[in-house]
């Protein structure tokens, strides 16, 4: 079958060639509205993909601060928990240096903790 289009059969139409001209400005509007809309789709997921990176590092501060503080806590309480029961040890009657002692002792070991927090964080 022969393919023969309407603008080869009448060449001066002007009808045809002003439909066939604003076909191709719609088909080109089109063409841009489309390749917009792909680019702001792009700017947003973009955007989106760096606030959720800067919320996740915001987290993970957080976490962090967390974990130092109970890093400096927990053996702080530990030993509490431990010396606090109403089990008879030998601590009860002496001085309150021994008390200040095992303070500074739980103390230290959090700070222990915190360091190894932190050596394990870089």
């Amino acid at each position: 079958m022969l393919r023969v289009e309407a603008r080869d059969l009448e060449k001066q139409d002007k009808f045809l060639i002003g439909v066939r001209d604003e076909s191709y400005d719609i088909s080109r509007a089109f063409e841009l509205l489309t390749s917009d809309a792909k680019l702001k789709l792009d700017y947003r997921i973009a955007k989106n993909s760096e606030a959720q990176a800067s919320r996740a590092q915001a987290m993970i501060s957080a976490q962090h601060r967390l974990n130092v503080l109970a890093a400096l806590t927990f053996p702080i309480m530990a030993l509490a928990a431990v010396l606090g029961m109403n089990l008879t040890h030998g601590l009860e009657n002496r001085s309150p240096v021994v008390f200040l002692v095992i303070l500074l002792l739980g103390i230290g070991i959090g700070l222990l903790v915190k360091r190894w927090i932190d050596g394990a964080r870089r």
